[in-house]
């Protein structure tokens, strides 16, 4: 379906795919400081949530009757309920006066729903176009992250800690939120039908890039996602596509792909951090006992939202200086049955909305994103990470985008 009242625009779409790749290194190079170091209000939200909220009060203004805005609400129904959530969570947190650091929100969770919205209305050969180019600037992002490990440098550094090690920050800033796009790019260029020696260089070049960033969480999350999504349909699907892989071939270029990855992180400093942190460490130890701030045997304590001072309290007594899990600190945050219907909303969303035809397949998508994300606290902080997920998987509305028949 199509409705007239959308500005379709190709170049807007471009424009807004480019944005997405605009880091806190990139904005604070050209003097937009974003984070703790914010020269002021307007600086905490990214620019990509401004250009947004511009084109959706554009799209609102060309609305002419009563039967577009049906049309609307009817087509684009999961995403106005995640956004209908979002108000009540905000409300809720104005109510118990509790509105601090929640910036993140607009950026991390409200762009998004605006993207998803804006942007399905699109000619399919628009959308194909921003996915190919969200790829390359991916790829472009890896590139950078592998050059600046081989320098040992931070072409846009930025002021934040994460270790004593070096980590790549390339185009999109903190290594961690770093590894999680790149890990949304792995998912979906190895569920994408593309020619399988350039499914496989690009998978490779994320996985070195992930290890350039010093990320476990997504790297394991990668393998398992190539199994799930890629290896074991090798082997077990009937679908055309599949059935044209020589099996003696696709075993031995990912035998040099894995081993070409493990030896970098055995046998070269692009695994310094990964070698040295090893399994567990005290950084996994942190997030182990982010677990310890939810007290199971009382959990209807934290079905409400705690302040501030709550928040800092119990993270004290767990010894706990950063919630490096986003679902704990939602639950804090929001209160734990705001934090999870809000996971269903964001769950429901993508997996409603990812045009693949195996439920299977979209179900683990969306789980392994879940679960890589819960990893670090990206999804605490302004992030662009559900919004490139969106443009992978979400505003695609024909089998081209995403093969639905595997």
């Amino acid at each position: 379906m199509r409705n007239t009242a959308y500005i379709t625009n190709r170049y807007l779409l471009i424009f807004v795919t480019v944005l997405c790749f605009l880091g806190i290194g990139l904005l604070g190079a050209v003097g937009y400081t974003m984070g703790k170091d914010a020269s002021s209000a307007v600086t905490k939200i990214h620019p990509l949530s401004y250009v947004l909220l511009f084109i959706s009060m554009l799209n609102l203004m060309r609305v002419r009757d009563k039967e577009q805005i049906l049309r609307g609400l009817s087509y684009n129904k999961p995403e106005y309920q995640l956004l209908f959530f979002i108000g009540v969570i905000v409300f809720y947190l104005y109510l118990i006066q509790n509105l601090s650091s929640i910036s993140f929100i607009v950026d991390t969770l409200v762009c998004p729903a605006l993207l998803a919205i804006n942007f399905r209305y699109y000619p399919e050969r628009f959308k194909w176009s921003a996915r190919k180019l969200c790829l390359q600037l991916l790829m472009i992002n890896a590139y950078v992250a592998i050059a600046e490990r081989l320098l040992s440098m931070n072409f846009f550094p930025i002021v934040t800690t994460f270790g004593e090690e070096f980590r790549s920050t390339a185009l999109l800033g903190h290594p961690l939120n770093n590894a999680l796009i790149t890990f949304v790019g792995f998912l979906y260029a190895a569920v994408v039908p593309l020619p399988v020696t350039r499914k496989l260089y690009t998978m490779t070049v994320l996985l070195i890039a992930m290890v350039c960033f010093g990320a476990r969480g997504a790297l394991y999350a990668s393998m398992l996602s190539l199994v799930l999504l890629f290896i074991v349909p090798v082997f077990t699907s009937r679908k055309a596509y599949f059935k044209k892989i020589s099996r003696p071939l696709i075993i031995t270029m990912l035998t040099v792909m894995i081993m070409l990855v493990v030896y970098l992180i055995l046998y070269t400093s692009f695994g310094e951090r990964l070698v040295e942190a090893s399994f567990y460490d005290s950084s996994s130890e942190v997030r182990a006992r982010a677990f310890d701030i939810i007290d199971l045997d009382n959990l209807g304590n934290y079905f409400f939202a705690k302040d501030q001072a709550e928040m800092d309290m119990l993270s004290y007594y767990a010894d706990v200086e950063i919630i490096e899990n986003f679902f704990i600190f939602w639950v804090l945050k929001f209160g734990l049955i705001l934090a999870v219907g809000l996971c269903v909303m964001i769950y429901r969303l993508f997996y409603l909305r990812m045009p693949i035809q195996s439920s299977f397949k979209r179900h683990v998508v969306v789980l392994l994103l879940l679960l890589a994300a819960a990893t670090n606290n990206s999804l605490n902080t302004n992030t662009q990470l559900l919004s490139i997920f969106v443009l992978f998987f979400t505003i695609p509305d024909t089998a081209k985008a995403v093969h639905t028949k595997q």
